[in-house]
């Protein structure tokens, strides 16, 4: 089986127990059919039977139905009829469902034979029970029971030898169906017992053939996590999984081995550079006490690679290098000393015009805090008189509301006239009705004669209350017309002085924009103003302390030739420039800050304080030369191999001229760990000596 892999015997172990499944849901499936065909034949004929039974049940009825029409009772032949119309109703339907019976081929004729002659001469009777019960006395119902009793007695017998072979057949299907579902039944049990002990059987043979190889990659795997390279790895042959794994711990084994013997060939490498770099410490140790006499022979680390030669190579040049540096610094401090005389004097004229620009600048600071105070002035009264202005406009605008008050309240009125005009012309007409009907009273009054001589004085005492009435109302009419006409010129007074109000409000609102544009204007004008006058004085500040700082710098620049002079009798202190000299331990020197801020500001001072690092070949040489031609500086050469870095600084320059920054590298050698690589030859690259703390 290990030509196969292990999913392939995985499938095949799925695919034997779905053929076991697929088989036995198979057989149950063919049983199962063949128990509902028995079932459905089983009914089909219980079913027939149970029409012949109802037959013959209804052909007894009819029989028993034949002695109540002897005694004629009522309904007699009523009865008769529906029992024998259910008999043949019976037969009609076991004969429909006759043919689905599976009986033999003789015995199902005769059946049907015997049937159909039996519906038929039932049937035949049933047709002439009408006539029987047409007929009158004594010798119908012998007749008719002459005729309807022996047939019914032989269709009752046939029918219940009829009923009693379908009931034999319908029993024999029971017993054949209950044969098949107990074979079925003891078939099932048996094919899941079959497939239960076969799939443990398969469980457990598979089981053990994937379980023995794994154990053997246990094992090997066990070996190579404790390095024990030495025994074969088995099984690489198999052609499944565990076969490759096998093969790629083979791979593992050799290249662990392989890594093994590489890292003991490492090690030793590792205490050749780690006596390189002891040899290396103390000469940086001689170099850091000023001593740059010392050099490493190249040729004694060739076993190490050219990197490593390129080092000891650039160290050599290192020396030499700070060495050439060293007699450079001493001509830049002689340089120094004959400069700082002419600084002192610049220094001095420089302090002369600062006092003098001082005195200028106090002047114009006066003057300018007077113009400050006018222009303020005038924004304050400016304000006010926007204030002022803005107050008008406020009256105007309330005037102007008020007029059109009134407005509103003229017009009130002159509504109010028309409508009074309007009832007093109601008034007059009913003053001119009443007058008609007092002159009709009067002329009726008349023709009544004496009798109507009161009513004639009372008409005539109505109409002349009526002509009052409107003469009176007439006279109302012209004062409410007068009165209307003088509202109207009112109105129209009242529209002019509120159309002039709204000119004055505009008028008002422009000189209160321009009024406030003004006010902006000189709030601006004070507020640059002060501005200026701020600045003048801060420049004004400014001057007198650059005065101050000319006066520190004159005083500095005359310490600067003994500081020049000092610079010259550290230098000599190196040994093995071009003036050896002994020397025992590094020398530094030391200014305050307070010194350095004095001369040149902060600016000085952070310069002094920032670290300039050295390159370690080639350009190192150029660019100290060009940076100890420039200005004096005082050069700490201590190494820490136990710090941070391995880089050469520039500390503490001590130094009376513009701070200069010396464009140079960091020099040291990047090694690799744990395996050597090698290095371009005079490359500056940054190390750190954490990582070196292995050796």
């Amino acid at each position: 089986m290990s030509r196969f892999s292990i999913r392939a015997q995985i499938f095949a172990l799925a695919g034997a127990f779905l053929v076991l499944m697929l088989g036995g849901a198979l057989f149950a499936l063919i049983n199962n059919t063949r128990v509902a065909t028995l079932v459905k034949e089983t009914s089909h004929a219980a079913e027939v039977d149970f029409q012949v039974s109802e037959a013959l049940s209804a052909a007894e009825g009819a029989l028993l139905s034949v002695l109540m029409i002897d005694r004629a009772e009522p309904g007699a032949y009523e009865t008769f009829s529906a029992t024998l119309s259910a008999s043949v109703s019976s037969l009609d339907k076991a004969l429909a469902g006759l043919p689905e019976v599976d009986f033999s081929s003789d015995v199902q004729e005769q059946v049907t034979q015997d049937l159909t002659i039996s519906r038929s001469e039932l049937d035949s009777l049933f047709k002439e029970i009408p006539a029987f019960q047409a007929e009158q006395g004594f010798k119908r119902s012998r007749d008719f029971r002459n005729r309807v009793i022996p047939l019914l007695q032989g269709k009752v017998a046939l029918l219940g030898e009829n009923h009693r072979v379908l009931r034999q057949n319908s029993e024999a299907k029971t017993t054949v169906m209950l044969s098949v579902v107990s074979a079925t039944t003891t078939a099932v049990i048996a094919g899941i017992v079959v497939s239960t002990i076969l799939g443990i059987a398969l469980a457990l043979v598979f089981g053990k053939m994937l379980a023995t190889p794994i154990r053997r990659v246990t094992h090997s795997v066990g070996l190579i996590a404790e390095k024990d390279y030495a025994e074969e790895i088995p099984d690489t042959n198999r052609r499944d999984e565990i076969g490759e794994i096998m093969r790629q711990l083979d791979v593992l084994r050799t290249k662990l081995s392989k890594g093994e013997k590489a890292a003991a060939k490492v090690k030793t490498e590792h205490e050749r550079r780690a006596e390189l770099f002891v040899e290396l410490g103390h000469a940086m140790s001689k170099l850091k006490a000023g001593d740059l006499s010392d050099r490493i022979e190249c040729d004694d680390w060739q076993d190490l690679g050219e990197s490593y030669v390129d080092l000891c190579q650039d160290f050599n040049d290192l020396a030499n290098t700070l060495a050439e540096l060293v007699k450079s610094l001493r001509d830049s401090a002689r340089t120094v000393e004959g400069n700082s005389c002419e600084l002192s004097n610049m220094s001095n004229e420089m302090s002369r015009r600062a006092e003098v620009q001082a005195a200028t600048l106090e002047e114009s600071a006066a003057a300018l805090d007077e113009l400050s105070e006018s222009v303020q002035g005038a924004a304050t009264r400016a304000q006010e008189a926007d204030e002022q202005v803005v107050e008008g406009r406020r009256r105007a605008e309330e005037g102007g509301q008020v007029m059109h008050q009134a407005l509103e309240a003229m017009s009130s009125i002159a509504k109010s006239s028309d409508q009074i005009t309007q009832i007093i012309g109601v008034i007059d007409d009913i003053a001119f009705q009443t007058n008609l009907l007092a002159l009709n009273a009067g002329v009726e009054a008349a023709r009544a004669g004496e009798s109507g001589k009161g009513f004639a004085v009372v008409a005539s005492e109505v109409r002349g209350l009526a002509q009052r009435a409107a003469e009176s109302a007439s006279e109302i009419k012209d004062l409410v017309l007068n009165s209307t006409a003088q509202v109207e010129d009112g109105e129209k007074l009242v529209q002019q002085t509120s159309e002039t109000l709204g000119l004055i409000v505009e008028s008002v609102t422009n000189v209160s924009e321009m009024v406030s544009g003004i006010a902006i204007s000189a709030r601006e004008q004070a507020s640059a103003v002060k501005e200026i006058n701020v600045g003048v004085a801060e420049l004004d500040k400014v001057t007198q302390q650059n005065a101050a700082m000319v006066g520190d710098a004159t005083t500095s620049s005359q310490e600067l030739s003994g500081e020049a002079s000092r610079l010259t009798e550290l230098l000599e202190r190196f040994a093995g420039a071009s003036e050896p000299m002994e020397v025992h331990e590094p020398v530094e020197l030391d200014l305050d800050h307070e010194s350095l801020v004095n001369f040149g500001g902060e600016a000085a001072a952070q310069s002094n304080s920032e670290p300039h690092h050295v390159s370690s070949a080639g350009p190192l040489g150029k660019g100290l030369a060009q940076a100890g031609s420039t200005s004096g500086v005082d050069l700490d050469l201590t190494q820490d191999l136990d710090g941070d870095n391995m880089d050469s600084n520039w500390e503490n320059q001590p130094t009376h001229s513009a701070p200069v920054d010396a464009d140079v590298e960091t020099w040291s050698a990047d090694l690799p760990e744990p395996e050597p690589v090698p290095m371009e030859p005079h490359q500056p690259v940054a190390a750190n000596a954490d990582q070196w703390k292995e050796f």
